[in-house]
């Protein structure tokens, strides 16, 4: 079993299916890795995946200010300056 030596950790305790619990096993044991740290890892890529997902939802809602709010890109001209070299 591979010990996780990451940020300091907390105990949560979550009811699987036998059918789910079999298929962690296979996954972390074919991983090399241990079912925490295959649960963890799960974690990690859904809330990513969350969190790209309401950016992007965001950046949907914001783009048409940025059509037509002309302070919203008032400084992008800069951007191609060179200023910051």
């Amino acid at each position: 079993m591979v010990a996780y030596d990451g940020p300091r950790t907390q105990r949560l305790n979550v009811m699987l299916s036998e059918s789910l619990l079999a298929r962690i096993d296979q996954a972390a044991a074919s991983r090399g890795i241990s079912k925490s740290a295959l649960v963890r890892l799960a974690i990690e890529k859904e809330l990513k995946k969350f969190k790209e997902s309401e950016l992007r939802k965001v950046s949907e809602e914001l783009a048409p200010l940025y059509k037509t709010d002309r302070e919203l890109t008032a400084f992008s001209t800069l951007d191609a300056e060179g200023w910051h070299e």
